[in-house]
């Protein structure tokens, strides 16, 4: 029969919620794949009739006439209407799915405003931001159950597609878009740019519904736009980011033609040019593309290689302890200082990329 491998392989098992298969089984020899379907419940998904212009409004509605009408009222119906028999009673939450701190903020402020003038008998509704820069203490309150009576929309960034899962959850908005960290090789910068999500993406939105009982969840753009303008999967993250460190790692296990190297997902060839241009100036690369003692100490250190240059240089004057506090600074990719919703409820920096 076929042979095994050997009883010492190395086995890797990759796993993913949102992993393109058929590209890690190529990479690897045509590695089996096992699909495993979570335990989920039937998530209807409804679309919106046409293309919205103003995603942080058109949320806060949805989120108003999903809290209404599941309930058993009509969002535009009188003060004194009671509920109708087939309302829900608040019971089951709504995951509302923006781009960053600034939007669910935006969003926050509207709805406390707006569901005041809810009717009268309509049961409250209580919305919680959740994201990256938000504290531990604030991030819990979205985790907590609501008082009787009351539903929580719960304002969150892809924090909550894959992360994590907010219990009590049963209606799902999702506006289609989120944050995206480019870097431009052409300019050496990042930038923070809304595109919009990816199919799988978008059916991870729609499982948060699922997950306890049935479901609903609302999207905020057209049947069509889901079906023929969103891409299957996200592009892989080494195609839209600054390869330097990348680059320095390689050198540092040995790997002397970066260009040449397999890659899973190849990498454009001018974002690695413009990487072993930057080494080479940090000095961590020789002329040769040989790594350099520096280069090697820099390749030790969870920092980018300017950071880590940074440090280097700074032991050579004598002011490490400072460089250090600047090198932290610069590293955070959330919001450090902050002001409002982040401020009053102690937040601090955060790694979530969507969330700036």
């Amino acid at each position: 029969g076929k042979r095994g491998p050997p009883p010492n392989a190395l086995k890797v098992v990759v796993m993913s919620a949102t992993l393109e298969m058929s590209v890690f089984s190529d990479f690897f020899s045509m590695a089996p794949c096992v699909h495993v379907r979570g335990r989920s419940f039937p998530v209807t998904c409804l679309y919106a009739l046409s293309p919205l212009s103003d995603y942080v409004e058109a949320a806060v509605t949805a989120t108003l006439q999903v809290h209404c009408e599941e309930a058993g009222f009509a969002l535009d119906a009188p003060s004194d209407t009671q509920a109708g028999a087939g309302g829900d009673g608040a019971d089951g939450d709504i995951l509302v799915f923006l781009t960053g701190a600034e939007e669910i903020e935006a969003c926050a402020r509207l709805l406390h405003e707006r569901a005041k003038l809810l009717p009268a008998h309509c049961p409250k509704l209580l919305a919680v931001p959740m994201y990256a820069a938000l504290s531990p203490a604030a991030q819990l309150r979205a985790l907590e159950p609501a008082p009787l009576g009351v539903r929580k929309a719960i304002l969150c960034t892809t924090i909550a597609e894959t992360s994590l899962t907010v219990p009590g959850v049963r209606y799902v908005i999702d506006c289609g878009l989120t944050k995206s960290r480019q870097f431009h090789a052409d300019k050496g910068v990042d930038s923070l740019q809304v595109v919009p999500v990816s199919k799988a993406a978008a059916r991870q939105r729609a499982g948060r519904a699922g997950r306890e009982r049935a479901g609903k969840c609302f999207r905020l753009y057209t049947e069509h736009t889901f079906s023929h303008e969103l891409e299957n999967s996200s592009p892989a993250e080494i195609l839209r980011a600054n390869l330097a460190s990348v680059t320095l790692w390689l050198k540092a296990l040995g790997v002397e033609d970066v260009l040449a190297f397999d890659f899973v997902t190849p990498p454009p060839r001018a974002a690695l040019m413009v990487a072993l241009e930057q080494l080479l100036l940090l000095g961590a690369l020789d002329v040769n593309g040989a790594l350099t003692k520096a280069g090697r100490q820099m390749s030790q250190m969870p920092l980018d290689p300017p950071y880590a240059r940074a440090l280097l240089a700074a032991a050579e004057h004598g002011c490490v302890g400072p460089m250090l506090s600047l090198a932290a600074i610069v590293s955070v990719d959330g919001a450090l200082f902050v002001g409002g919703g982040a401020a009053r409820a102690g937040g601090g920096g955060g790694k979530d990329g969507e969330d700036g």
